[in-house]
């Protein structure tokens, strides 16, 4: 997927949630008042913590994401058994139910 020029960003791949909406606010001027007022009021927006924690929270999946086939295989097998045994079914890394 090709990420488009947004007038006043870099034309980077955004990493995940984070990354998007600080694009969106820059294009949109949000992203220079809040600067702007921060800065009168001496006080850091969080903004850069913020868009860390949406893109850790909500990451992009890129075609350079290695797959890992033992991780693959390993799911697949442990899917399999739940549904042999009648157990629910977990998937991801958080370990969410289907």
């Amino acid at each position: 997927m090709k990420s488009k020029k947004i007038k006043g960003t870099k034309s980077i791949q955004s990493k995940g949630l984070g990354d998007t909406i600080e694009k969106i606010t820059k294009a949109t001027g949000i992203h220079k008042v809040v600067t702007n007022v921060s800065q009168l009021i001496n006080r850091d927006c969080g903004c850069n913590k913020r868009k860390e924690k949406l893109n850790k929270k909500f990451p992009y999946k890129t075609p350079n994401d290695e797959i890992n086939i033992d991780d693959m295989i390993k799911h697949q097998l442990e899917t399999d058994l739940a549904i042999l045994k009648g157990s629910k079914i977990m998937y991801g890394k958080d370990k969410k139910e289907i």
